[in-house]
């Protein structure tokens, strides 16, 4: 497995944009922001990350990996790819939906911590009902992760 910027359209990985935000129009807002990483086993991408520019650092906006792929490390590659891509002293933010507990698992043991919630979030953004493997995602959690100084 590589992990690799993606140079090609944005939308050819739509499957795995799509599993982690389940609002094409939402993805389509932030799409053609920041950079993307992809995950490829065998030339074929079996996971992706999209960090976009937020104050003070970026926020990892998308992160999917293959349903078949998943539990080898490659979500955890790609944090740590758009980690090493962030400047000394910037801060990653990630949102999540509170409440779930294998999203804020996955990204303690990556290193983040949590920083606030937005109350209704899912509520507020998504016209169907949003699921995490049988939980309705209401609230979104902000945790975030600083790049120490040299």
């Amino acid at each position: 497995m590589e992990i690799v910027e993606w140079a090609g359209d944005r939308w050819a990985l739509e499957e795995l944009l799509l599993e982690a935000d389940p609002s094409r129009a939402l993805v389509a807002a932030y799409l053609g922001e920041g950079f993307l990483l992809a995950a490829l086993e065998g030339g074929r991408p079996v996971g992706e990350a999209l960090a976009v520019p937020h104050p003070g650092g970026w926020e990892l906006k998308n992160l999917a990996v293959d349903a078949a792929c998943r539990r080898r490390g490659i979500g955890r590659a790609l944090v740590e790819g758009v980690f090493t891509r962030l400047a000394p002293g910037e801060t990653l933010w990630v949102g999540t939906a509170e409440g779930v507990p294998w999203g804020l698992a996955f990204y303690g043991a990556c290193g983040f911590v949590r920083d606030h919630l937005v109350p209704g979030f899912f509520l507020k953004n998504y016209p169907q009902p949003v699921m995490d493997g049988g939980i309705r995602c209401i609230d979104m959690v902000y945790l975030r992760r600083k790049k120490e100084e040299s």
